[in-house]
């Protein structure tokens, strides 16, 4: 974007700004609060349901408002989610290599699952068969920590791509993949996905940049 665009998407949002009311300004700062901190608003969540809404009024000096920290406010109306893109590389995610695995088997289920079962608003699968499928990829020689896997999934609960209960005590526990994982993830080829998990097998670093999260 150009110095003389951003000058007048600017001037809109200043303008804009100004004849919101006190308690907009509220609602405009806690929506960007939401948005900075989780990437996702998923308006099919109970908790989110007024969210997403409220951000679909605020929509216009939104853009505006991420346009000029060079952000894209995104939208997909069928699955109910707001998120934010962006092509510069300072703001993508820094993932630690299991979440970035994690993710990707679960992007591999959701694509499976959802195939099964004819649905692809939520996926449901245990965590016995993420388990499961941590092992077969053969990237970790030995067996992995449940805690270390709970914290890997409770990173991926922050940003609202899966959710589960926080006891977790039991393997048939189950965990919810939302749709929001379709632009975590963008690969839908099993054959691309499972070509990035081999190639963890060699790799020595702990963490990658996660590009498609905001």
């Amino acid at each position: 974007m150009s110095s003389y665009s951003k000058d007048k998407i600017t001037e809109q949002f200043v303008e804009q700004y100004k004849q919101l009311g006190e308690k907009q300004k509220e609602t405009f700062s806690y929506i960007c609060f939401k948005l900075l901190n989780e990437n996702y608003i998923f308006g099919q969540k109970e908790d989110e349901k007024d969210l997403y809404y409220n951000i679909d009024l605020f929509k216009d000096i939104l853009q505006n408002y991420f346009n000029i920290i060079d952000y894209e406010l995104a939208s997909d109306n069928v699955y109910k989610i707001f998120y934010l893109k962006s092509s510069s590389e300072r703001t993508s995610l820094k993932l630690k290599k299991l979440d970035s695995i994690i993710l990707l088997l679960l992007r591999k289920f959701y694509y499976t699952k959802s195939k099964e079962t004819n649905s692809d608003i939520n996926i449901a699968i245990t965590y016995d068969e993420l388990l499961d499928d941590i092992n077969k990829t053969g990237i970790y020689k030995e067996r992995l920590k449940k805690t270390e896997i709970l914290t890997s999934l409770k990173n991926l609960k922050r940003y609202k791509i899966i959710n589960f209960e926080y006891k977790f005590y039991s393997t048939s526990d189950v965990l919810t993949i939302y749709p929001t994982i379709l632009y975590a993830v963008t690969e839908t080829d099993l054959n691309n996905i499972q070509a990035i998990l081999s190639g963890y097998g060699s790799k020595e670093e702990d963490s990658i940049d996660e590009t498609d999260e905001g």
